[in-house]
């Protein structure tokens, strides 16, 4: 819970993304780490890549902006006890926009044909 997240001022998660590059077999992997006070309750990444008639697009102005969504302030064991909290929550997808304050190149666009 968010709670949870302040007294703790210990916590560390650890996260590790590993996958195969599909044309070259290699094992590549990502791994970077999140301290309590940056972990954000209650809010996820806004979608960066769009697909439109076969091409896709990267639009990296929105890169590490979030926007709030419904999330009970609760830990995950305290709802699987007592379901009527999500009773108590609007589950409608309405919320405000963090933008990042770091800028990228917007726009990356990848077609089929370049694959």
């Amino acid at each position: 819970s968010p709670t949870s997240l302040t007294r703790h001022e210990d916590l560390e998660v650890l996260v590790i993304l590993e996958g195969v590059v599909e044309t070259t077999g290699i094992t590549t992997q990502a791994r970077t780490s999140y301290l309590a006070d940056e972990i954000l309750w209650g809010q996820r990444f806004v979608p960066i890549v769009t697909e439109e008639d076969g091409q896709y697009s990267v639009d990296y102005s929105k890169f590490g902006n979030t926007v709030k969504v419904p999330t009970p302030n609760c830990t995950a064991k305290q709802l699987e006890e007592d379901r009527s909290i999500m009773d108590t929550i609007s589950l409608s997808p309405k919320g405000t926009i963090r933008k990042r304050s770091v800028r990228l190149k917007p726009k990356f666009t990848i077609s089929e044909e370049t694959l």
